[in-house]
């Protein structure tokens, strides 16, 4: 809270008291009554123009307060979950379907999107036919055999069955591997969860192992911002932090640092030789009271409190001078500016804390 003062006040070297400009006005005054003595009738507007004071601006004051001083930052993120999965297609192709689209929720196991597989489908069926076949025909020869006369025919038997057994495993192999063909010519979802980047459709062309969508697991979300390297130094777990999700119409929630991650030199190595993005510092929060869940990928803001000092003497921060190494506030006083010696502590957002030179309620001047 700021208020005014009139007063004209003398500069000074620090520790000086600031004293009106009494002798200047007093020796303008005085030039002005011996003109006439001296023959001149009259003064010219721009003589008399000269001769006026100039008025000194009114000091802003404000003053030193008692209360909690705080040093905050404030992040800016994204909802994101710590369970991902990135799907892509095993084999190129074209796409032939997308079952899918940005923020679907999908179940375990769900076909998200398929390529183009010419007759393949229909190999799976003949193959399948094929080993139905061949079970029925090994089941119908166990069956159907008769005491044999003799060794020899009890043997030719025997080598009969086993002839069907290969043949029933051999289709087997065959079908699974058809099978298993297909299913690298399709995306599935290997858990419940939500679709976001789907950045394929009907059509295009892939490379195998290309990632055509992201799969995220709602039930692991966790809120996360990017940092400077700078403010990531300053943060540590614990730390207090109030949480706004974006369209939550601003309602704010108690939150704190959950987890600060700062990369390794050798994980940004890794990732530029790969052609990756190298990773960024980021902060991790948990945040209390959320009734309703927010979706995957909304934004949020958080104000983190680094340091706080509470019950204490504070100013503004701009009414801290420096001067040869000597800190002092301009304190009026009686009509008289002192500038006081202090020492001062936190230093806030906006405010500083003054340890030792001044008391709550004393009058101090600001730029």
């Amino acid at each position: 809270m700021r208020e005014t003062c009139g007063c004209a006040m003398r500069r000074g070297r620090p520790g000086q008291r600031w004293t009106p400009r009494v002798g200047v006005v007093v020796g303008l005054l005085t030039c002005l009554a011996l003109l006439p003595a001296c023959g001149t009738r009259t003064v010219s507007a721009t003589v008399a123009q000269s001769l006026v004071v100039p008025q000194t601006p009114p000091l802003a004051l404000t003053k030193a307060f008692r209360g909690t001083v705080k040093s905050t930052v404030q992040v800016s993120g994204q909802v994101v979950s710590l369970r991902t999965a990135r799907l892509y297609f095993h084999n190129g192709g074209t796409v032939a379907s997308v079952s899918v689209l940005d923020g679907e929720a999908v179940g375990k196991g769900q076909v998200l999107a398929s390529l183009d597989t010419g007759n393949l489908p229909y190999q799976i069926l003949a193959a399948r036919l094929n080993v139905q076949r061949d079970r029925l025909n090994l089941q119908n020869m166990q069956l159907s055999q008769a005491p044999l006369s003799s060794a020899a025919a009890a043997a030719a038997a025997a080598i009969q069955e086993r002839q069907a057994m290969l043949t029933l495993a051999q289709d087997e192999v065959a079908w699974k591997a058809d099978r298993l063909a297909l299913a690298e010519d399709e995306v599935v979802a290997p858990f419940a969860g939500q679709v976001n980047d789907v950045s394929v459709a009907p059509g295009d062309q892939v490379n195998g192992f290309q990632t055509v969508m992201v799969l995220s697991d709602p039930s692991q979300e966790s809120f996360v911002a990017n940092i400077n390297q700078t403010t990531a130094q300053e943060l540590a777990a614990g730390q207090h932090a109030v949480f706004t999700y974006n369209a939550s119409s601003g309602s704010a929630h108690q939150a704190a640092v959950r987890s600060v991650f700062i990369p390794t030199a050798a994980q940004i190595a890794q990732a530029e030789t790969n052609g990756l993005t190298p990773p960024l510092p980021s902060v991790t929060l948990a945040v209390q009271g959320l009734r309703r869940r927010p979706p995957l990928g909304a934004a949020f803001t958080a104000t983190i409190t680094l340091a706080q000092a509470a019950n204490v003497v504070y100013v503004p921060s701009d009414a801290i001078r420096q001067f040869n190494g000597f800190t002092y506030v301009d304190v009026l006083h009686h009509g008289t500016i002192a500038e006081v010696p202090v020492q001062v502590g936190l230093q806030g957002d906006t405010t500083t804390v003054v340890t030792k030179g001044l008391v709550a309620g004393e009058r101090v001047v600001e730029p």
